[in-house]
């Protein structure tokens, strides 16, 4: 077996169209932008087994794709960002060994993600940038038969996730896990499948985790940790407790200059995991459709819970490690090592996160450099982080003025460009 045929791998795509049996299809279960994820499900029965079948999925919107409950591949954030009106990425994977002879239930979860959930800031935040409603579309072959295809039959229900956002962040309730579907689908008539190409560049993965480096707690009793580095990634988790108790994550890149949690410069970014415990065991936990950007996580437990794991996760579609370094501190002993790993450019389109930064479509240049201090309030910051005052208000940003100047520019050049996209969208 080749590499490209091990499980959750995808496999090479010729950067072409197809021709497509399936159909876009949306969910009835969608309640609009905001509300619960959806998920759109059928079921297949195979007279035999296929090993060479083969899943083709796009989504507007994000998804995750499962067969008999496990998960189809370890991609992330698929299919990725784009301009929808013009084109969408479709991912190809091998799927035979999850299918099996008799009745396969084939299960696709759905997020906000860039097509709808709120983006940019205040004045000019933007909802449905490039669409009010999420859809899914879905085939397997097995040569050239087909085996299954998206279409008015399929069903549709909701998901645990309440409520996600890129922005914002995740809501889940794991007492609402295992629903079935209840109502139907539709075919999106206007979806015109000459927009979906093959994936051009390696999806989106998750990295090595980073535990803790520290944990203190603040005056009201929250639990603040130190990963010790600035990621674009998520918090993973176990917990257990009480059906009912809720665990929320809040997430910060700095600290201000009496080291105090401090996420003043997400402006309007919530950022904000909730989940909430179905009170069965242990519990394990990372969010599916969104992201954030921080080296610190403030954690506040609500009701009857306790941590018992907790990490952070970073991800990004260039996983191959170009480089190292280790440095040791001044009049210390201590010495860290620093992992480099050189981000992709975006040539040929946004449908995909290298190095995923938090902002909606800015990435980073490198992923995996250790920050190894909390930098003080008078410090400037090339990304224009900003401190608090007494009153916790954001202060002024400190940043050399021809430097904030070409930056201003830049951000009003790119909302002005994404303002133009959505009145022709």
């Amino acid at each position: 077996m080749t590499s490209n045929e091990q499980l959750g791998q995808p496999a090479t795509c010729p950067i072409e169209r197809r021709q497509w049996s399936a159909q876009m299809i949306r969910p009835e279960t969608d309640a609009g932008v905001g509300g619960p994820s959806p998920f759109v499900e059928t079921t297949l029965v195979l007279d035999a087994d296929e090993p060479k079948a083969t899943l083709y999925i796009s989504a507007l919107g994000l998804y995750r794709c499962f067969i008999n409950g496990q998960r189809v591949s370890d991609d992330v954030l698929t299919p990725g960002w784009t301009s929808y009106q013009d084109r969408l990425s479709y991912q190809t994977y091998p799927v035979g060994q999850l299918l099996r002879r008799g009745e396969n239930t084939i299960t696709v979860w759905l997020g906000d993600g860039w097509l709808r959930s709120t983006l940019l800031w205040k004045g000019v935040r933007l909802t449905n940038t490039w669409g009010e409603h999420l859809g899914a579309i879905v085939e397997i072959r097995s040569g050239d038969r087909l085996l299954a295809a998206t279409d008015a039959n399929w069903k549709s229900g909701v998901t645990p996730i309440l409520k996600s956002g890129i922005y914002f962040g995740e809501i889940y309730d794991a007492r609402q896990e295992d629903q079935s579907a209840t109502r139907g689908c539709v075919v999106d008539g206007g979806f015109d499948t000459a927009r979906l190409v093959a994936h051009e560049i390696p999806g989106v993965k998750e990295l090595a985790s980073f535990a803790p480096i520290s944990e203190t707690q603040d005056a009201e009793g929250r639990t603040i940790y130190d990963f010790g580095q600035n990621v674009g990634g998520y918090i993973a988790f176990s917990v257990e407790g009480e059906a009912g108790a809720k665990m929320i994550v809040e997430h910060a890149e700095i600290l201000d200059h009496e080291g105090k949690f401090n996420n003043a410069n997400y402006r309007l970014a919530e950022a904000r995991i909730e989940y909430t415990l179905k009170g069965d065991g242990v519990e394990h936990y990372r969010p599916m459709f969104t992201f954030q950007g921080f080296r610190f996580a403030r954690v506040t437990i609500c009701g009857r819970a306790t941590i018992r794991a907790i990490e952070s996760i970073p991800i990004t579609s260039a996983t191959r490690p170009t480089g190292s370094l280790t440095t040791e501190s001044a009049g210390q002993q201590a010495r860290r090592e620093h992992r480099l790993v050189a981000a992709r450019q975006l040539h040929r389109g946004a449908d995909r996160l290298p190095a995923a930064r938090r902002t909606h479509g800015l990435v980073g240049r490198c992923a995996g450099v250790r920050a190894d201090r909390v930098l003080p309030a008078r410090e400037p910051r090339l990304l224009g982080q900003m401190a608090a005052r007494p009153d916790g208000r954001p202060a002024a940003r400190r940043r050399d003025p021809a430097l904030l100047a070409r930056s201003d520019a830049r951000a009003r050049g790119h909302r002005r460009g994404l303002l133009r996209q959505h009145r022709l969208g």
